[in-house]
């Protein structure tokens, strides 16, 4: 089953998000969060 993810960081863990998000896109999930600065 196909899932999307949205969430938000502190700007502080953006290094932990960026490896949560490619992490979660390994299982099959579809994860968006805002790297803009």
């Amino acid at each position: 089953m196909p899932t999307d993810l949205f969430f938000s960081y502190s700007r502080k863990d953006q290094d932990f998000a960026i490896k949560l998000k490619y992490s979660l896109e390994e299982y099959g999930i579809t994860a968006w969060i805002d790297q803009s600065a």
